[in-house]
């Protein structure tokens, strides 16, 4: 099993454009074969804040995630948008 988050801060400029793009992963993400979940979430104190809370069944099911075009697109829609580089952090559960 594969726990992960994805942490996206935009430019207050770019919030907007950024949740667009964030949201577009939601649906062909969660129908892939090894998703188990896939939410995105926003900070409530620091509205340009968004993360992904993501569970894949393997490690190989991460990696598919990781080639689908839509993923791809997004790495390349999301440039100059953000205050940083995305942040993501991998979770054991116990």
């Amino acid at each position: 099993m594969i726990n992960l988050t994805a942490t996206f801060q935009a430019k207050p400029e770019h919030r907007d454009t950024l949740e667009v793009h964030l949201k577009a992963m939601l649906e062909p993400t969660r129908q892939e074969e090894g998703c188990i979940r896939y939410v995105l979430l926003n900070n409530n104190q620091q509205p340009n804040i968004f993360m992904f809370q993501e569970q894949f069944a393997s490690q190989n099911a991460f990696d598919q995630h990781c080639r689908q075009p839509y993923f791809l697109n997004l790495l390349h829609n999301i440039e100059g948008l953000l205050e940083q580089e995305v942040e993501i952090q991998f979770y054991t559960e116990l």
